[in-house]
């Protein structure tokens, strides 16, 4: 009997374990954990450790073992800055959380230990349900926002198994950020086989799609089959993956939120950066660090503690930064601009969009109400209003001006708001779907505006507020009700019928039509789901003339080989 208790115990105590899901990859045995009817696998690493010399150095071939790997804690998040509580509270409140539930979630986060961070970060998740075998499914690889600056794949909502559920494999994944991804520098420069710096995040992200390629079916998704979605940043990533030759066929459909890096150069400081403007930021930064240029800088600037890099680049806005991709002739030998221009961005299907008014969000986080202009400095008056929209828009400045007026501060206000959401993303969504269409991919337009319910619920649909409904996984406290659910529903609905075929159209849910730019028309996503002719279209035409001349000018300063360090605010 004595036996007997013993194989007992033993078995008892190895259920968990032999229970556990496992993946054989070639990299080596993963041991999961199972969450619901998902199998879940964490801190995968994708790569190796970007430290030491690996510091601002090209993503290398992450690690193999021998036996197995224990997969089911989340790896470090990349070095980045500290988010403050009063972002946490605006972000919540204009979210319609009200003042009880914003103090509990700061309660919360007080007494909830602190994300580990570290440089060591190049790690990925995979959630599936198809690690038995049978057909291989759609894989959906999510990449995070921030701003270039914060974030991990790790974070909430991103773990939700709302998508899953319905047939793809889920992957997440963190990337180097801020100065530690994307410093450039002309000691790291000389140090590179291309002559370049300054893309190690997207770099990042193009390691992380190899792995996709090379390991995927091991948890039971189709490499011939994976959709690149993004938010913020994250879609930005998309439209530079888009437009890099060294992520070419490393997916085959693309799904951009609230950004797609269609920018013009000519007028905001967020990317992109050329090169020799990039590397003239960052001598700006080693130089504060106490590291001059010089043959020895590479050395001296992987000396530098990780703590000490992140606090003297963690004090600007995501606007304001330096530290975004940069045009460096290899990663991305033009703009994405230039590329969408040329018709030479990658060929797949493409779902772009943004919600209604994504730059509320900047102005109550950056400037306190107030509006900014290129420089980061608050729009203090009517007249100050006037003088950006001259100078930014030229001969459209009257046109600008009657469709954003700015009579009043107040007026001034809300009309930079808007501004700001229809320059920047709307008609950069637009732009991209029909140059999809023009290279004879199908594109699909969809515009969020659904407001919240709550105190704050004037403020409308600001940036980001829709990931929660993508990921059917709702904020803390939000007002959120039976109607939120029922478009979350749709809306992961839609995401997954195009990861699975490159059309969002599925059964039950109302028909989205193809982009046309002949007669254009967007989803609408909000109090109503349904197919709406574009608003804003005189606006967005002046966005796309004001787009042109960047790209104009860009190429005529490749062309004239301007000196180094000659920004392209400074061109005619």
């Amino acid at each position: 009997m004595r036996g007997v208790g013993v194989a007992l115990l033993f078995l008892l105590a190895a259920a968990p374990v032999l229970a556990q899901p496992r993946a054989m990859t070639p990299q080596g045995e993963l041991w999961g954990e199972r969450v619901g009817n998902v199998d879940v696998f964490r801190g995968i690493p994708y790569a190796a450790p970007p430290v030491g010399a690996f510091r601002w150095y090209p993503t290398q071939p992450g690690p193999r073992w021998d036996g197995a790997r224990e997969a089911t804690e989340f790896g470090p998040r990349c070095q980045q800055r500290d988010r403050s509580s009063r972002n946490v509270e605006v972000v919540l409140g204009l979210q319609g959380v009200g003042w009880i539930g914003r103090q509990a979630v700061r309660l919360m986060t007080a007494l909830s230990p602190p994300p580990r961070i570290s440089e060591d970060c190049l790690y990925l998740n995979v959630q599936t349900l198809h690690l038995d075998g049978g057909d291989l499914q759609p894989v959906m690889v999510w990449i995070h926002g921030g701003g270039h600056l914060n974030g991990s794949g790790s974070q909430a909502p991103y773990g939700s198994n709302a998508l899953v559920e319905r047939g793809v494999v889920q992957v997440t994944f963190n990337y180097r950020l801020g100065a530690f991804g994307f410093l450039a520098h002309p000691a790291l420069s000389a140090e590179s086989p291309h002559g370049v710096s300054g893309n190690y995040g997207l770099l990042d992200q193009i390691a992380a799609l190899e792995w996709v390629q090379a390991n995927i079916s091991a948890f039971g998704g189709d490499p011939d089959n994976v959709t690149l979605f993004g938010e913020s940043a994250g879609g930005h990533s998309v439209g530079q993956l888009m437009a890099s030759p060294l992520a070419r066929g490393l997916f085959h459909k693309a799904i951009a939120m609230s950004g797609i890096g269609l920018h013009s150069q000519r007028h905001l400081k967020m990317p992109l950066l050329d090169l020799p403007s990039a590397e003239e930021s960052g001598v700006a930064l080693t130089r504060t660090l106490g590291v001059e240029p010089g043959p020895g800088a590479g050395a001296a600037l992987r000396a530098l503690r990780g703590k000490v890099i992140r606090r003297q680049t963690g004090r600007q806005p995501p606007v304001l930064s330096p530290f975004h991709p940069v045009v460096d002739g290899w990663v991305l030998p033009r703009s994405v601009a230039e590329v969408f221009a040329a018709g030479d961005q990658a060929p797949v299907p493409l779902l772009v969009g943004t919600t209604a008014d994504e730059a509320m969000l900047f102005v109550h986080l950056w400037v306190n109400g107030a509006s900014m202009d290129r420089t980061g400095e608050p729009l203090d008056s009517p007249e100050d209003y006037s003088r950006f929209i001259e100078d930014r828009f030229g001969s459209d400045a009257a046109a600008v001006t009657r469709l954003y007026p700015g009579d009043d501060m107040s007026t001034a206000r809300g009309s930079m708001s808007r501004l700001m959401t229809d320059s920047y993303f709307g008609a950069n969504a637009r732009y991209a779907a029909g140059m999809q269409r023009r290279i004879g991919q199908p594109a699909w337009l969809y515009l969020f505006d659904r407001t919240p319910p709550g105190e704050l619920s004037s403020v409308g649909a600001i940036h980001g507020s829709d990931v929660p409904f993508l990921f059917d996984a709702f904020l803390p406290f939000a007002p959120a009700n039976d109607f939120d659910a029922a478009l979350a529903r749709t809306i992961g609905d839609y995401w997954v019928a195009f990861a699975r075929t490159g059309d969002p159209n599925t059964a039950g849910r109302p028909a989205w039509p193809m982009y046309d730019p002949a007669a254009p028309e967007w989803m609408e996503l909000g109090a109503l789901v349904r197919a709406e002719p574009v608003e804003r279209v005189e606006a967005y035409e002046i966005f796309d003339r004001e787009r042109a001349r960047g790209v104009a000018a860009v190429a005529a300063a490749r062309a004239s080989k301007r000196p180094a360090g000659q920004s392209v605010e400074e061109l005619p």
